[in-house]
Parts: structure tokens; sequence; C-alpha cells
């Protein structure tokens, strides 16, 4: 029997609906794309429908070879979505639903089954090791590349940002067997630049250059916004963002969850510019002032840290000043 070999390429657009203000932005962002938005296991009650319109399953054709699509995400990450009752959605285990939809897929005739998610590591192996329906897990949420063979199916994390990229390749062999080769590739100057991005990046940067290069003011250390240090201790950037809180809202406690924080790299000593800023914060987030009990600000640092060591944006970047009482 002849083998194929294809090298498939697959893009991820982690977390939108966390990002966007409400189910309807990241509709209204689905539509004026060209390819699919899967989403498998969470239902919207209020619709009747897979959340934000999401597609359950997908299928092409590639090289004679049919390939089926699911995408699953873990419970954890639903608390993410500050936009959404969670009263209002049916969640539906990803294991349970996983083998479901993958048995579904082959009943259909697809040859090749890709799981793509949006969970931690545990989770995404959890799937690995209970579904063997599926052939190929594709995972998101956690920002490191890594790629792991679990059950003798491989799980593949192709990192955050568009830094890194996995290469795919797939060889059908006799009895349905297929070989599954993972290469990392890093985006960097050796690539050559794509000519019609490269036009829409200079529109769009000749645009917002000059604003972007405001100086809003000098920093005399680096500043640490990588995602190792702001979720899972303190640090000067969380600090900083914290301490500005703090000041402009003249609050006795500032709490800022590190999700929030976003440009994943050291900012060095020198001038801070507003495109600093905006690599830090690029979501418009409301800064609101509350009165808690000491007991509720406990329970609250507590859920912060409830997930060490993974590298949770719950994790909070804590400012206050010194409170002489007992917490009640």
């Amino acid at each position: 029997m002849p083998h194929v070999s294809s090298v498939i390429g697959f893009t991820f657009y982690n977390n939108l609906p966390m990002y966007a203000t409400s189910v309807g932005c990241t509709l209204q962002i689905s539509q004026e794309t060209n390819f699919p938005w899967l989403l498998s296991n969470v239902y919207d009650m209020t619709t009747d429908g897979v959340l934000a319109d999401g597609k359950v399953m997908h299928t092409i054709t590639w090289h004679g070879k049919k390939f089926g699509f699911i995408g699953l995400i873990e419970e954890e990450w639903m608390a993410t979505l500050s936009t959404v009752d969670a009263e209002d959605l049916e969640y539906v285990d990803f294991v349970t639903e996983g083998r479901r939809l993958a048995q579904e897929l082959r009943a259909e005739g697809v040859d090749f089954v890709i799981a793509l998610t949006h969970m931690r590591w545990p989770n995404d192996i959890r799937l690995a090791e209970n579904v063997e329906e599926i052939d190929l897990i594709l995972g998101g949420h956690d920002h490191d590349f890594g790629c792991r063979e679990i059950n003798g199916r491989k799980v593949v994390k192709s990192g955050t940002d568009f830094r890194n990229y996995a290469v795919i390749t797939l060889t059908f062999k006799a009895e349905s067997r297929v070989h599954v080769d993972v290469q990392e590739s890093t985006v960097d100057s050796s690539i050559p630049e794509d000519e019609e991005v490269r036009a829409i990046v200079d529109e769009y940067t000749e645009l917002m250059g000059e604003e972007m290069d405001s100086v809003l003011g000098q920093i005399d250390v680096d500043l640490d916004g990588r995602f190792e240090t702001v979720r899972t201790k303190e640090s000067n950037l969380g600090n900083f963002i914290a301490d500005i809180m703090l000041r402009s809202t003249e609050a006795d406690v500032a709490v800022l969850n590190s999700g929030t924080l976003r440009s994943d790299r050291i900012h060095h000593r020198g001038e801070f510019k507003v495109l600093d800023l905006m690599a830090i914060l690029p979501m418009v987030d409301s800064l609101v002032v509350i009165a808690v009990t000491g007991t509720q600000l406990v329970a609250a640092l507590e859920n912060g840290v409830s997930k060490y060591p993974a590298l949770e944006g719950r994790f909070p970047q804590v400012h206050c000043y010194v409170i002489n009482s007992v917490i009640i």
C-alpha cells in the first residue's frame, strides 16, 4: 500500500471568548474569518446550541485521506469567562464527549481524528490516556512548546504568540498505521517574510507608529513580565502595576490577577514607551473599588494561589499599605 506523507499546518486562537468583551464579539470575529471555530463540549442553554455558535466537528480530505477535528476544553477554563454566566452553560466532560465524537467520526469514514484542545497538560494527558479513538492532540492554554507521547499518541503544544510552531508530518502505512513526526520550528528572521502580510503590518505600523513610540517615562531596572515569573511569584512588574492601582484609587489593597499581564518578556531599563504598555496591558479592563471583609480578602488570595505551581492567570500580584487590624 503506498504511503501518504503530508505536512499539515494549524493555527490556534486560544481564549478569544475570554479576551472578547462578550460572546457577541466572538461571534462577530468568527463570522469575519474563513476557517471553522470548534467547540465540542460546552452548550449555551439560552440558545440550545454550542457556545458562541462553535462547530462540534469538522472534516477535511487531504491527499485522499479524511481527517476529523473536534474542539475540547477543560471545565476549569470556564471560570475565566467573566462575561458568561456559568448557570447558562452545560459542560460535558472532555473524555466522555471526546470519545463519543471520535467514534462518530470513525463511523463516518474518517481516517485520522485530531482533537484541538484548550487545557493544561494534566487534562491533555488524561484525554490521551482514556480516548484511544483520538489519534493526535494539539493543545493550547499552556504557553511553552512541548511534545509528549502518551499511550502511543502524540500530544503537542506549539507555544504562544507565534514564537514557535510545530511541523507535523503524518505517514500513512499499511494496516492503518500512521507515523506521526513532530518538529519544533522557531519564528525568527531566518524565515522569509510574506509580502502580503508585510504590507498589512506596514500599514498598521504607519498608523500607530508615532503613538506607539511615545515615551511615557524612564525605568531604572528591568521589569520582569515573563509568565513563569508573574504567574508563580511576586514580580517587580506586578508590583509596579499594582502600586499604580493603589495610588490612583486610594484603596487599602490592590489585587491584580497576573493573567492581565500579557507581554511575557522582560522590559529592559531605559525608555518606557506606549508600545511597552500595550504589550503588558493589551485588553481594556475595568478598575473597580469594592469594600470587603478581611475574610473575603483572604479567600480571594487563597483562590489566586490555589493552582500553584501551574502557570495560572489567577495568581495574584498584590500591593497594600500595612493594615494593623484583626481579620474577621
